[in-house]
C-alpha cells in the first residue's frame, strides 16, 4: 500500500488540512501539540476506525464541531483507492459513515463491508496494524528505556 494523501476536517487539532505523501520514507516532525499524532490517528481511523484517543469518536471531533471527516487516498496493486470516513454528532449520538471509491468510482458504503474490504485489500487487520506497523505516541520511549 502506498499512501498518496490524507485530508482532515475538524479532526482533533486539524480544522482543514491536506497532506500529500511523496514516494519513499516520510518523517512527520514538529513541536509538541502541532498535530503530528493526529495525522497518524487519522490514518488509523480511516483504515480501521481506530485511534490512540480511546474508544469514543467524540474524542476526535475538533472542539466545538459536530462533524469531522477524514479522506485517505492510497494505491494498492494497480488500483487507486479513496476512503472517506465522516463522524457526525447529533445530540448525544455519535455515528460514522464510510465510503470507499476504487479508481474514482463509488464501490461501497457501510461500516462492516468497508472494514472487511480494507482488511482484504491491504492484507492486514486492525490488530496487526496497531501492534506492528503503527507505533503509538510514547511507545518508542518505553521500548528504549
Amino acid at each position: 500500500m502506498i499512501l498518496k494523501s490524507i485530508r482532515l476536517k475538524n479532526f482533533i487539532s486539524h480544522r482543514d488540512s491536506k497532506i500529500e505523501f511523496p514516494l519513499g520514507v516520510v518523517a512527520i516532525i514538529g513541536p509538541n501539540g502541532a498535530g503530528k499524532t493526529s495525522i497518524l490517528d487519522a490514518i488509523s481511523f480511516a483504515l480501521f476506525k481506530d485511534t490512540s484517543r480511546g474508544k469514543t469518536y467524540e474524542n476526535i471531533l475538533h472542539r466545538g464541531s459536530s462533524v469531522a471527516e477524514v479522506e485517505l487516498e492510497f494505491i494498492h496493486g494497480n488500483k487507486q483507492y479513496r476512503l472517506n470516513r465522516k463522524i457526525t454528532k447529533t445530540g448525544k449520538r455519535v455515528g460514522v459513515t464510510s465510503r470507499l471509491y476504487v479508481d474514482g468510482k463509488l464501490r461501497m458504503f457501510g461500516e462492516r463491508e468497508i472494514d472487511r474490504e480494507i482488511e482484504r485489500i491491504i492484507a492486514v487487520d486492525r490488530n496487526i496494524f496497531s501492534s506492528t506497523i503503527y507505533i503509538r505516541q510514547g511507545e518508542i520511549e518505553r521500548l528504549v528505556t
